[in-house]
């Protein structure tokens, strides 16, 4: 007998820890909400947040292609949508207003929601439809349609109650038609309110033979102050073209913001998209001028690209936290073909009010992306104290919303999330942007996002912090060669309980936040090599094993499984004995029961070779017509054609595998059922148990057969 081998195993522990980066905006828990088909559901979005009659967050939305309502007397008009912030899909309900009918007056296609705006917490909704027709001379020869625009504001509960504080505006009502003035005025293709004010501002692009003004109108409870505008370009009393800063078919206000600290730390500023304005577009500030109630501008931003749509959409932004708000302008059709851009966002820091030489940063977009479309101040995001922005790109792959961080030197250029629109199936994701308000009540702002698909998407903060651990142990590999008696045994070590000490920084330290830590000593690799697999330790077999590691307790026969959530293996001082022995005896050999192994082939390909030949080559059908009653034997029924079939495996045998088929089509008869081809019989030739079917198809009438191969 052969001495005692042993095996002491010492184990060396590895282990190396990683961060993974963290986002601050669920992409796996988004919530949906989908309105009518074809309604154009989400073209506007708007956060809104009631507090009387009851507190209620909810999303705003616009969809300028629904059915109409009763009283309307059209078809397509257009509406406004309240959905909840739940994760139920269809539970958007219809805002019922403009629920009636002029004879002078059409609403059919007016897109109402085109724009939505809200004045956030406890504040006013405004609504527009920038196709209301108004109608001259009715059901004459000279009947004319002004497509003059309407909007209308209602109560923080969203309840149009037509008293002093609810209006329905119509800016261009009344104004001399013709588009040279106000016929096509086309009031509300963007509509706002000024930021912490009580003015509700209004682009009216279509004013002056497409020039563009915009128009705006104190909303104030304050029943003191009497003369606190309307403010307009050009003069709401004189009407003087004149003073519109832009030429004509520059669609100023196309596009609307406002706020504080844009040219002077106390006034009020207003922001216009004119993406047409000299073929490239431009961005004018407007101030209000209290002694002739009109709006001047104050500084104009030019677009550097032809036909780039610079100020599509345009967002007022403090980036750097220094207290000045910048700006950012889309420009989604810029186009740089050697680079290939498609879109572009300028990103203008304001220099303490001076905008006179600021060179802007650009943001770029991939071709045909239409990157600026939508351009939105998302609030801070993370909470690190400086404003962020999003940017739609809604005509790549299914569309894309990208998050820009703003940061102390104005904004970090490279994005620090992108949405995807192909994940949840929608259709030019990102056309529409609505952020800066914290819908799920968690502390941190939540985006919303429309598409042209008749869905909106709404994206909220998580916390993701994010540690993990792995430890890994070095490879142990037995190798027996003869027989031995022998035991093997396992060292005990002390255990050592690893304490992981993690530090971060949270930025609202006012608000706590639960945190679970996991700690997971799974998965454990096994494996059971044998000799002769090679080196690289792959054996071709198809043996299974199934392992538990487990315990034993006081040597009694059962073993009990660790549960997975186990965190630490350990012997205590009270359990008596920390070895454990395994004998094998000799002659003794591995063997697996095969009863529950099952071949579980799905598919088989094996190489075949096939030939058929036809005996005469040619034959001609013609003769006499004869019916089936005259036919006694095979040589009645015409001239014989002998087919040989023969087809070799060039594989391995089937062998008890699977059986091969041959499949064979012929011309049994012609359109009126007569014969063609008459099949007598089938032979075969070296080959057991050839089955063939249907066999009600061989000889089908009986006839005497004299020829004992393959006949037709």
């Amino acid at each position: 007998m052969l001495p005692d081998i042993w095996f002491l195993i010492y184990f060396s522990l590895f282990s190396f820890t990683t961060w993974t980066s963290a986002f601050n905006l669920d992409t796996e828990n988004v919530m949906k909400k989908t309105g009518d088909r074809n309604s154009l559901f989400g073209f506007a979005l708007a956060m809104h947040h009631q507090v009387t009659p009851r507190k209620e967050l909810m999303l705003l939305v616009g969809a300028p292609k629904a059915k109409a309502l009763s009283n309307q007397n059209a078809n397509i008009t257009g509406g406004l949508y309240k959905c909840p912030i739940t994760s139920a899909e269809r539970d958007c309900e219809r805002v019922i207003f403009d629920n009636n009918a002029d004879n002078d007056e059409s609403k059919e296609n007016q897109w109402m929601g085109v724009s939505v705006a809200s004045q956030k917490v406890g504040g006013k909704v405004l609504v527009c439809a920038h196709r209301y027709e108004q109608r001259r001379h009715r059901n004459t020869a000279i009947e004319s349609r002004d497509v003059t625009g309407q909007c209308y504001i209602l109560s923080e509960d969203l309840v149009f109650r037509d008293d002093q504080f609810d209006a329905n505006v119509k800016i261009c009502h009344g104004r001399l038609p013709s588009h040279e003035k106000f016929g096509i005025c086309q009031q509300g293709v963007a509509s706002t309110f000024g930021k912490d004010s009580d003015y509700a501002v209004y682009g009216v692009p279509g004013a002056y033979y497409w020039k563009g003004i915009v128009h705006v109108e104190s909303r104030s409870t304050d029943f003191t102050n009497f003369d606190d505008g309307p403010y307009e370009v050009g003069d709401e009393n004189k009407r003087d073209e004149s003073k519109v800063p832009v030429p004509q078919n520059s669609y100023l206000g196309f596009s609307l913001d406002s706020g504080k600290g844009i040219t002077n730390q106390d006034e009020l500023t207003f922001v216009s998209g004119a993406p047409r304005d000299k073929h490239s577009g431009a961005v004018v500030f407007l101030k209000m001028v209290r002694q002739s109630n009109t709006l001047e501008a104050e500084h104009i931003l030019k677009g550097e690209g032809l036909a780039s749509s610079f100020g599509y959409d345009v967002a007022v932004v403090d980036l750097n936290k220094d207290g000045w708000n910048d700006i950012v302008v889309g420009a989604p059709q810029f186009f740089d073909k050697e680079a290939e851009i498609g879109g572009a966002v300028y990103v203008y820091i304001n220099q303490k009010g001076d905008w006179s030489n600021i060179t802007p940063i650009r943001l770029n977009g991939t071709k045909d992306s239409m990157f600026g479309l939508a351009v939105e101040n998302i609030g801070d995001i993370n909470k690190d104290g400086y404003e962020d922005i999003a940017v739609g790109a809604p005509f790549t792959e299914g569309g894309k919303v990208f998050i820009y961080h703003g940061s102390s030197s104005g904004i970090n250029t490279r994005p620090v999330q992108v949405l995807e629109g192909k994940h949840l199936n929608a259709e030019n994701f990102g056309y529409s942007l609505a952020g800066g308000m914290d819908l799920d009540e968690n502390n941190y702002p939540d985006i919303a996002i429309g598409s042209l698909g008749d869905s909106v998407f709404i994206y909220r903060f998580y916390y993701a912090i994010r540690k993990r651990v792995n430890n890994s142990l070095d490879a142990l590999v037995f190798s027996f060669v003869g027989i031995y008696s022998c035991r093997v045994c396992y060292k005990c070590f002390p255990v050592v309980i690893v304490h992981i000490a993690v530090l971060f920084h949270i930025y609202n330290k006012n608000y706590l936040v639960a945190l679970t830590d996991y700690l997971c000593i799974f998965p454990i690799q096994v494996q059971f090599l044998k000799e002769g697999c090679g080196p690289d330790h792959i054996c071709q077999s198809n043996l299974k094993l199934n392992y538990n590691f487990c315990s034993r307790i006081d040597n009694q026969d059962r073993c009990s499984p660790f549960p997975n959530w186990v965190s630490n293996i350990a012997n205590f001082p009270s359990i008596s004995s920390a070895y454990i022995f395994m004998c094998v005896r000799r002659h003794t050999r591995v063997s697996f029961a095969k009863e529950d192994i099952k071949l579980n082939v799905k598919q088989l390909i094996i190489p075949l070779c096939f030939n058929s030949a036809a005996n005469p080559s040619q034959v001609y059908f013609g003769g006499s017509v004869t019916g089936e009653s005259a036919m006694k034997t095979e040589e009645d029924v015409g001239s014989l054609i002998q087919y040989e079939f023969r087809i070799i495996n060039l594989g391995k045998s089937l062998k008890n595998l699977d059986n091969a088929r041959l499949v064979i089509m012929w011309p049994k008869e012609i359109n009126n059922k007569m014969w063609l081809l008459y099949l007598t019989k089938i032979t075969s030739k070296n080959i057991e148990n050839v089955v063939c079917s249907p066999t009600s198809e061989i000889n089908s009438l009986k006839l005497k057969v004299l020829n004992s191969v393959i006949n037709s």
